[in-house]
């Protein structure tokens, strides 16, 4: 199974440098990066009395680190992009899945064992990271060449489409992490939680948690006995879904434009037993709505097998949260409207 992800930008690239080279020839320090990741955000998701399903979650082969060094200790001088291994790979570096290791306290937190180093700029006072990991796995994965921004709005502002996963997209989807762009340092501390303010000492270091970028849906579908005789499910999907997703942002992807949309299938095949009533975990990217509240609308295409006739079943779920994704539950009851 091979996997294709696009980061997507029209932005040009003001300036960009390799991680290990000081252009004063001087000694450049090194700022350690320490990631985590969490598989899930906890049973607080769930419905009161549901125990949920047990996931299996591939440990990130493949990280995308964006360093970006600015000359003045609040952030308002000049910005210098920065990669470990330079501007050739576009940001991305290999991990190894053996390195992870499971927190003691809490199972679905993964810390990975090695620092991943970058040389500063010699004239960097502050820095903001920004990083994302995924499972991929094929080597052969393609990354397009494209111009890499300059500035922390650049960085947020990147996009993958989730449609051109070769592979399976729920998969691709469900494994794929990242620092969200307006998480704080605390409740007190508005700063972004990946900002590094103290290189002016002899060992400066970031720690970072990163999130699920897809929202889970906890897919149910029930065909009520009064229609099993004329109805089937024969194909299920999520549909409407955008193909220019934030990377960094993942709560604020917008409604697909025409001809912008792509469809997850939920179940490839059916049993006699599953057309009628079934669940099954879903990940795909969470669309914000907003009217007086901010929604994500949910659309589920399918087709009855009986007949073969297409329909569609919406629903929308409010939400608060702005920086995390969310579980959300979808409860499709496809019963006689008479």
């Amino acid at each position: 199974m091979s996997y294709l992800i696009y980061i997507l930008l029209s932005l040009f690239l003001f300036t960009a440098c390799d991680g290990g080279h000081d252009e004063e020839g001087g000694s450049a320090r090194v700022l350690p990066i320490h990631i985590r990741f969490k598989t899930t955000e906890g049973p607080q998701q769930r419905v009161p009395g549901d125990p949920g399903e047990v996931e299996k979650f591939p440990l990130p082969n493949v990280a995308y680190i964006y360093v970006l060094a600015n000359s003045a200790v609040d952030g308002t001088g000049a910005w210098l992009l920065q990669m470990i291994d330079g501007a050739a790979n576009k940001g991305k570096v290999t991990l190894y899945p053996e390195r992870w290791t499971q927190d003691v306290n809490d199972p679905s937190i993964y810390h990975y064992g090695d620092a991943l180093n970058i040389s500063l700029w010699h004239m960097a006072q502050s820095a903001k990271v920004y990083v994302a990991v995924a499972h991929l796995e094929n080597s052969d994965i393609e990354i397009p060449d494209i111009a890499l921004p300059a500035s922390p709005e650049d960085i947020v502002s990147l996009t993958y489409d989730p449609s051109q996963v070769k592979g399976n997209v729920n998969e691709f989807m469900k494994n794929l992490y990242s620092t969200p762009y307006n998480k704080p340092v605390s409740a007190d501390d508005a700063t972004y939680y990946g900002t590094v303010k103290d290189l002016h000492t002899n060992t400066p270091s970031v720690n970072v948690m990163l999130y699920h970028v897809a929202a889970r849906l906890d897919l149910k579908w029930n065909v009520g006995e009064e229609r099993r005789e004329n109805f089937a499910l024969g194909a299920l999907s999520v549909s409407n879904l955008p193909k220019e997703c934030f990377l960094f942002r993942p709560t604020e992807n917008q409604p697909p434009n025409a001809g912008g949309a792509y469809s997850e299938p939920v179940v490839s095949s059916f049993s006699p037993t599953t057309a009628w009533s079934g669940r099954r975990a879903v990940y795909v990217p969470q669309v914000k709505v907003s009217n007086e509240l901010v929604e994500f609308p949910v659309t589920l295409s399918y087709t009855n097998a009986k007949n073969g006739e297409e329909d569609t079943y919406e629903t929308r779920f409010a939400f608060e949260n702005v920086i995390y994704t969310t579980w959300f539950n979808v409860e499709a009851d496809f019963v006689d409207s008479n």
